[in-house]
């Protein structure tokens, strides 16, 4: 996972960039463009043949819009961003929108939160932030990280295009980690069907990378952990299912889409 969550986060900037030129896309992220321009060719090519650019940037805003009715009715105390690569909302989101008190929590790489600590400084956002250098596999060392700074706190969570590269066994344990942070707890996260997780992983292969992608087809991963899905958001490469809907069962057939989820 160490080679996968640098390109993810380099792909992610790379929609966000394009998309913010695009007329046509509702996604404004002025600050996409600094780091897009440091993505390596080889895994910008893992997108030429998937349509995953768009996809990202209908992800991004899928999860701005259930991020800020989160923050108005939950009005945490603590933000925690997982595999938070380079995203600016405490920088691009309306300022009102962070509760009073509020602060947030960047956890990824070193490799990564180096490069952002240079060109997306901390005290130019419009929120507090602390950026924690950790490597979400090693699970007692996030919980080594994140507890004495979530101790007593209502949590906000966010994991955006980290949970794809993450087989079910390890997901499980994350979720099941997550569930002991804070007094109280919603999860945003997104997921993939297992079909477009073969696709992307396909096309990261041919294009020279290693990067795997894994979907799911239900959400026991995080209800056997302890969290509850509220409400499930479809990204436009989902084939919408009849039976579909807010609080999706553990039998349902997953397709591509941002999950809430609380405990």
């Amino acid at each position: 996972m160490n080679e996968q969550l640098p390109a993810t986060a380099y792909l992610t900037a790379v929609a966000r960039a394009e998309a913010t030129l695009d007329p046509a896309c509702d996604l404004v992220d002025e600050y996409a463009a600094r780091f897009a321009e440091l993505c390596p060719p080889s895994v910008r090519a893992i997108t030429a043949h998937t349509g995953g650019l768009s996809v990202v940037a209908a992800r991004t805003t899928t999860i701005d819009a259930m991020l800020t009715r989160a923050l108005e009715r939950r009005a945490p105390g603590v933000f925690v961003n997982l595999g938070a690569g380079f995203d600016a909302r405490p920088y691009r989101l309306d300022p009102g929108a962070w509760p009073p008190g509020c602060r947030v929590v960047e956890v990824d790489v070193a490799s990564i939160l180096d490069v952002k600590d240079r060109l997306l400084p901390p005290a130019e956002a419009a929120v507090p932030i602390e950026r924690v250098r950790c490597d979400l596999r090693f699970l007692g060392d996030l919980d080594r990280a994140l507890r004495p700074r979530t101790e007593g706190e209502r949590l906000l969570l966010l994991a955006e295009g980290l949970l794809t590269y993450l087989p079910e066994p390890q997901l499980a344990g994350l979720a099941r980690t997550l569930a002991g942070f804070g007094a109280s707890a919603s999860w945003i996260c997104d997921a993939l069907s297992t079909d477009s997780a073969r696709v992307l992983t396909r096309a990261s292969r041919g294009a020279g990378s290693k990067l795997t992608m894994y979907g799911l087809t239900d959400v026991r991963a995080f209800e056997e952990n302890g969290w509850r899905c509220e409400d499930i958001s479809l990204l436009p490469t989902a084939r919408v299912q009849r039976s579909a809907g807010p609080g999706v069962g553990a039998t349902s057939q997953l397709p591509d889409c941002v999950l809430s989820l609380r405990r």
